[in-house]
C-alpha cells in the first residue's frame, strides 16, 4: 500500500497505526520551481526526496495513501493501494504566470478529503506562499472546522518571512500537527523516523531496530 523506491532511509518502526488513511498534498506552484538555498536544488526536488524517504519509512500496515498537488490541482495517486507516483511530480516549469493560489487550490480539495478513511492524515508539502486568492489559513481553519478527525501536518519548504509564519499558523491549529523542514526529511534519518513515528505510529513503546 506504499510507495516503493530504492531510496536510502531509517528502517520502518514496527507500531500499532495511528490513522487509517493519509495523503500527500504537494504545491506544485511557480513558487517551488525555484531554488533551495540550503540544497541547491529546486525546492519541488527537494520535496521529493524528503517524501520518498517518509515513504519508505512508513511502517507495513494497511494504510490507504495518495498523492495530489494544488496549485494547480491535479491527482497523481487516488486513495488505495499505490507503488508508484513521487516521481512523476516534475521541475523547471517556468514560474511565470504558475501562480500561487495555494487557498483556493486547499479548498478545491477539500470535496475529496470527505471520503478519506478516519482517523486521517494529511501532509501538506509547501513553502507557505500564497499570492493569489483566498487565505491558505483561513482554508486550513475550514478543514478543520468540516473534516472530523483529520490532522494537518506540514513539511516545509518555506523561504520567505510570510511562507514562515503561514506555515506555523497552519501547524498551530492542531496540538498533534507536525512541522517539519523538507531539507531535514532528506537528510536527517532521525528526523524522518521522528516524523513517522509522530504522524503514523500510535504513541506506545516502540523499539527500532537498526543495522538487522
Amino acid at each position: 500500500v506504499l510507495l516503493s523506491f530504492a531510496v536510502a532511509a531509517v528502517a520502518a518502526p514496527v507500531c500499532s497505526k495511528k490513522v487509517n488513511s493519509f495523503d500527500f498534498v504537494v504545491d506544485y506552484s511557480g513558487s517551488m520551481m525555484m531554488k533551495n538555498d540550503k540544497m541547491k536544488q529546486d525546492k519541488i526536488e527537494v520535496a521529493k526526496i524528503a517524501l520518498k524517504r517518509v515513504n519508505a519509512a512508513i511502517p507495513a500496515l494497511d494504510f490507504k495513501g495518495g498523492l495530489h498537488t494544488i496549485a494547480p490541482n491535479g491527482t497523481v495517486i487516488e486513495q488505495g493501494p499505490m507503488d508508484s507516483g513521487i516521481n512523476t511530480l516534475r521541475s523547471g516549469f517556468a514560474t511565470f504566470g504558475r501562480m500561487t493560489n495555494m487557498g483556493d487550490g486547499l479548498q478545491t480539495y477539500e470535496p475529496f478529503l470527505s471520503s478519506m478513511e478516519r482517523s486521517a492524515a494529511l501532509i501538506l508539502v509547501t513553502d507557505g506562499d500564497n499570492n493569489r486568492g483566498m487565505d491558505l489559513v483561513e482554508v486550513a481553519r475550514q478543514v478543520y472546522a468540516t473534516q472530523r478527525n483529520m490532522v494537518i501536518h506540514v513539511i516545509s519548504l518555506a523561504d520567505t518571512p510570510q511562507g514562515e509564519a503561514t506555515v506555523k499558523a497552519i501547524a498551530g491549529m492542531n496540538p498533534a500537527s507536525v512541522l517539519v523542514r523538507a531539507e531535514d526529511l532528506a537528510t536527517s534519518d532521525a528526523e524522518v523516523e521522528r516524523f513517522v513515528l509522530a504522524v503514523f505510529c500510535q504513541e506506545e513503546t516502540v523499539i527500532v531496530l537498526r543495522g538487522v
